[in-house]
C-alpha cells in the first residue's frame, strides 16, 4: 500500500544528509520527492498532472 503524503514527507525528513550543507553538491532523490510533494500542496493537483500539463504536453513530448 502506498504511503500517504504526510508519511512520505516524514520518512524523507528523517534521512540524514550525505554531507554538511554547502560542502558538496549531489543528486538527491529525496529532494525531488519533497519538491513533488510541495508542488502538489501548492497547486492542489497531483504531481503527475502538473508534470504532464506544464512540462510534457506544451512541447508535445509523447511516446510514438
Amino acid at each position: 500500500m502506498p504511503l500517504s503524503r504526510a508519511d512520505t514527507a516524514a520518512r524523507v525528513m528523517r534521512l540524514l544528509p550525505l554531507t554538511a550543507p554547502g560542502r558538496r553538491r549531489h543528486y538527491s532523490s529525496p529532494g525531488y520527492v519533497l519538491a513533488a510533494l510541495l508542488i502538489e500542496h501548492v497547486t492542489g493537483h497531483p504531481y503527475q498532472d502538473i508534470l504532464r500539463d506544464r512540462v510534457l504536453d506544451p512541447p508535445n513530448l509523447r511516446d510514438g
